[in-house]
């Protein structure tokens, strides 16, 4: 599908922290006044509305490293990709990666401790 490898990272993961705030946009259904069917039907919409940010959010992503590495990474456009290039765009997206996930890890752990108000 892309020119270029993930390497070994975990994407599920990866997705899943990058989207773990996602539920929090979907407005809370009043659950308390409605049977047991619509219940469940409200709260498979909610999964099925999570599950299509998630993979929004991982698009949003793909979006970015494409943007980004890019830019770095391509000197012309050309029919295939040469070693270098293809070795820059396999470093640029494991860095981008690298740093979100620090970034997102180190917004957590402040956010968990109280140190965000």
């Amino acid at each position: 599908m892309y020119p270029f490898s993930f390497g070994t990272y975990p994407l599920d993961n990866f997705c899943c922290q990058l989207s773990h705030d996602q539920n929090k946009t979907i407005t809370s259904l009043d659950l308390s006044s409605a049977s047991a069917s619509e219940n469940a039907e409200a709260a498979e919409l909610q999964r099925m509305i999570a599950v299509e940010q998630q993979k929004a959010q991982f698009q949003a992503q793909v979006h970015t490293f494409t943007d980004v590495c890019w830019d770095k990474c391509i000197d012309k456009p050309s029919s295939k990709l040469d070693s270098r290039t293809e070795t820059c765009l396999v470093n640029c997206v494991e860095r981008f990666i690298d740093t979100t996930l620090t970034i997102t890890n180190r917004f957590t752990n402040m956010v968990q401790k109280g140190g965000m108000h």
